[in-house]
């Protein structure tokens, strides 16, 4: 199986607790040999999307240098609207 790049994008609010289900994915990915990035995007009460879409930039990019592989995004409730801005 090829390995993926994988960004997960959390949603408002979230600041990716130990036993999250987003943790908890990520980890697994990674467990079975995909890359993952799971970023703690800042302030979460209080969003701003340009700060969001950095982050997501930065992210983006790093995926980039690690290899070819098929990218999967995975957004979580603003973590989908924040993906449809940066696209």
């Amino acid at each position: 199986m090829a390995v993926k790049r994988v960004l997960i994008i959390h949603g408002w609010g979230n600041r990716r607790p130990a036993h999250h289900w987003h943790r908890n994915l990520a980890n697994e990915l990674r467990r079975t040999g995909n890359v993952v990035a799971y970023p703690q995007l800042p302030n979460t009460d209080s969003p701003v999307l340009s700060d969001w879409l950095d982050v997501v930039a930065v992210e983006l990019d790093m995926l980039g240098e690690v290899g070819t592989g098929e990218l999967v995004v995975i957004g979580h409730s603003l973590g989908c609207l924040t993906w449809l801005h940066a696209v």
